[in-house]
């Protein structure tokens, strides 16, 4: 058996889980096709994760479905079964990339509440929103930062000053494009 993880995600337009998707369950069916069902098993699991949308209006059940159909939806967090989980557990160490390892980690906190990984996924989703604000994702950096910010929120954590400092430093470094140049004691941001 030989999963190659980065080899699917490399051929994907952008460094997010809702571009993973499609390719993982592709990659599933290749598999299943070729009869090697531990690698289907791997890759189908990891195309329903990746296909999770990240609602930041659900601080405590961020997972919807990316699909509703009239008599079908796609996957859902209680469709995780308990083998499940324990196979995101040990891919939690192993992904390398940095968005789909925040999603394994954050949704074994949702699904478990395991603290670890909930405190792991802050740090993720921030390494995250640094890589995607560099490719110019805004949208997307922007919702792994309040997802940080929420998952701090729940543990209290240290990392609510270095994601303080990673905004400030953001409306610094991105000032005079956000404001055109504007003074900035006109449009408040001193008062930050």
């Amino acid at each position: 058996m030989s999963i190659d993880i980065d080899g699917v995600i490399d051929k994907c337009g952008s460094k997010q889980c809702v571009y993973y998707f499609s390719n993982f369950y592709d990659k599933a069916k290749e598999m299943r096709d070729l009869g090697d069902l531990k690698a289907w098993k791997i890759y189908k699991l990891l195309g329903d994760v990746s296909s999770f949308v990240l609602n930041l209006e659900e601080a405590y059940q961020p997972f919807p479905p990316y699909c509703i159909l009239r008599e079908s939806r796609s996957a859902i967090l209680d469709d995780l079964t308990d083998k499940d989980i324990d196979l995101l557990e040990q891919m939690a160490s192993l992904v390398s990339d940095v968005d789909l390892r925040a999603r394994i980690c954050d949704v074994l906190w949702v699904k478990e509440r395991n603290h670890q990984r909930g405190r792991q996924a802050i740090d993720l989703y921030i390494e995250s929103f640094q890589v995607l604000r560099k490719d110019e994702k805004w949208v997307a950096a922007i919702e792994r930062l309040r997802r940080a910010i929420q998952l701090s929120g729940f543990f209290r954590n240290s990392n609510e000053a270095k994601i303080v400092s990673i905004i400030e430093g953001t409306i610094e470094e991105y000032k005079e494009l956000l404001y055109g140049g504007a003074n900035e004691n006109v449009i408040g941001v001193k008062s930050w």
